[in-house]
């Protein structure tokens, strides 16, 4: 196995400490000080090592994703030979740099964060790449019957756990916290699915039928600890949900969703509306235009295909007051 490690420069003895955990195991590691010979052209040389490369390692810092970086560069490279990151891009979070500031590409690959000893978590993600195992827990493959179905998008071959918060119309709200040691994640989609994943294990999953104003908590036990996750919506009319964590009964962290309907949601809203009342009155045979029906269809058409119409959804933290705000 061929494997081409990519680090900034000013990064250069934690990435060496890589190499060689890499190189004592995993066989040939492409490491620029030792791999370019005196006089060769290097952007050849580099493009050419990416191609023949198995697998891409991306060390993650400040530096390394700094404006006008090479490393950028070798990043690109490796996207014009894998479109899709997954299984061949090991992005590795060395200095605990937020995932928003991350390249698109590396967003799409499970992010490796370091707890530890980083060269042993690296060559360890990496034997489980070899074996056809997520580089990271977080990502599972789940049975059949537990995976979304939405009437919108059936999306939902794997699911992913992201690294952080996130969430989207289509693609379901995921509260995710990191507390003692453990990540606890929670996901709810537009469907009522709602599951609970401690450490990227799924340890809940149901279907609710019923809205969640009054709210409804999740509990687990983890060695002499009780954890409890809460959810409620704090505002059914704008759609806002609430997420908090409790440790033996003390609300410590909290999560809440901003929907933000953008100027095309209005006017999608009222088209669909006017094109209610133009079909209702051509069913009743008051026979309005069938150019103003024909032209709002269209104009709805456009809004849908273009996403003008769809909110846009944040998380952001708040801390729980008490346990009574649940």
């Amino acid at each position: 196995m061929k494997i081409f490690l990519c680090y900034a420069s000013e990064d250069h003895v934690i990435a060496e400490q890589i190499q060689l955990a890499l190189t004592a195991t995993q066989g040939t590691v492409f490491f620029d000080e030792q791999s370019l010979p005196p006089g060769s052209d290097f952007h050849a040389r580099i493009r050419i090592a990416i191609k023949e490369a198995d697998i891409f390692v991306f060390l993650i810092t400040l530096s390394s994703i700094a404006k006008g970086k090479f490393t950028l560069t070798e990043l690109q490279f490796a996207r014009d030979k894998w479109p899709s990151p997954v299984g061949k891009v090991l992005p590795v979070n060395l200095g605990d740099v937020p995932i928003a500031s991350l390249p698109n590409y590396l967003k799409a690959a499970t992010v490796l964060p370091i707890y530890g000893n980083a060269p042993s978590e690296v060559r360890a993600a990496i034997e489980k790449m070899q074996e056809g195992v997520p580089a990271h827990p977080d990502r599972l493959e789940l049975p059949r019957e537990d995976r979304p179905h939405s009437d919108l998008v059936k999306y939902a071959l794997t699911r992913s756990i992201p690294s952080h918060s996130t969430a989207s119309v289509l693609r379901g709200v995921w509260f995710v916290f990191q507390l003692d040691g453990h990540k606890f994640a929670f996901w709810s989609s537009i469907t009522g699915k709602e599951e609970v994943y401690l450490d990227g294990k799924l340890v809940s999953s149901r279907r609710r039928r019923v809205a969640l104003s009054l709210g409804h908590t999740y509990t687990m036990e983890v060695g002499d600890s009780e954890y409890a996750i809460a959810v409620k919506v704090r505002n059914p009319m704008k759609g806002e949900m609430e997420c908090t964590l409790a440790r033996n009964g003390e609300w410590l962290l909290g999560l809440v969703t901003n929907v933000k309907y953008p100027k095309g949601f209005r006017i999608w809203l009222l088209l669909s509306c006017c094109g209610h009342v133009i079909l209702l009155s051509w069913i009743f045979g008051l026979e309005p235009s069938i150019w103003l029906l024909a032209l709002s269809g269209v104009i709805q058409a456009v809004l849908l295909l273009t996403g003008s119409f769809v909110p846009r959804i944040s998380v952001t933290e708040f801390q729980p007051l008490s346990s009574s705000e649940v």
